[in-house]
């Protein structure tokens, strides 16, 4: 069985993108382009969270309601059964990432930066308080008590999918990047409501100080930037090009060269 991430018509014929392929090749070049930039910071810990998040950014695209949905025709698109919201992706794919980065062992920091970054892929950044919230029983709330109910049954669908297999090239690719992506059973068994609440308490001690949490927002607009970008180009079947080095006074430069001093 073969699972897809986009689909698109050229000269009157269906084209479709295998799911594994585009998340392979996000992988890499989201990989290589952190590679070639000059940045300050743990470079070892931002480049396994760039496996984690290119790599898992579209899991929920897995499920049975995501690939029915892409397949179906345009005029069926907006089907009233009550399914189509099961087509999301964004919150179950940033749950399991998250999953998967504190199963590496990530600092709680960049736990956030993965979650975060894969569950605004398609929007835009909200506060944190109002993101995650601080306490365990912010999952009540309306909007997060749906988006869970989604995920769980997303998360039933998944378990009747071939999913493993079709991934193993996805977990060879993180491994030979020392990063682990296969926790896919561990994951079946867990109460999704018990990840996101790892994320609220995370974020409470943050709040409340106690914790070593060193939240760099430039760290992460980097790898949330890198997402956006290379999935884009990706999907949009754009070429890569090699990215000119900007010397990071050129704007000082140019006011002195061309600007009068007052």
């Amino acid at each position: 069985m073969n699972f897809y991430s986009h689909k698109w018509y050229e000269n009157g014929n269906v084209k479709c993108r295998l799911l594994k392929t585009h998340l392979i090749e996000v992988g890499e070049n989201v990989y290589n382009s952190l590679n070639e930039l000059k940045f300050n910071g743990n470079v070892e810990l931002l480049l396994k969270s760039s496996i984690i998040i290119s790599c898992l950014h579209d899991f929920g695209k897995y499920t049975s309601f995501f690939q029915n949905y892409l397949m179906s025709d345009k005029d069926s698109k907006s089907k009233s059964d009550g399914y189509s919201k099961y087509k999301s992706h964004a919150f179950i794919s940033a749950l399991y990432a998250a999953y998967c980065a504190s199963k590496n062992n990530l600092p709680n920091e960049y736990i956030f930066y993965v979650y975060l970054s894969i569950k605004h892929h398609h929007g835009n950044l909200c506060n944190l308080d109002s993101d995650i919230g601080t306490s365990t029983q912010d999952f009540l709330r309306p909007k997060i008590s749906e988006d869970i109910k989604i995920a769980k049954k997303q998360l039933e669908d998944l378990k009747h999918e071939p999913i493993k297999k079709d991934m193993e090239d996805i977990f060879t690719f993180g491994s030979n990047h020392g990063v682990l992506l296969n926790f896919i059973d561990d994951f079946f068994k867990e109460d999704l409501t018990n990840i996101f609440n790892m994320l609220v308490k995370i974020n409470k001690n943050r709040c409340l100080n106690n914790t070593n949490m060193n939240i760099d927002f430039s760290e992460f607009l980097l790898l949330y930037s890198l997402l956006i970008d290379n999935d884009k180009r990706n999907a949009a079947s754009i070429k890569n090009y090699d990215r000119k080095d900007i010397s990071p006074d050129i704007i000082d430069k140019y006011k002195n060269q061309n600007l009068r001093k007052n």
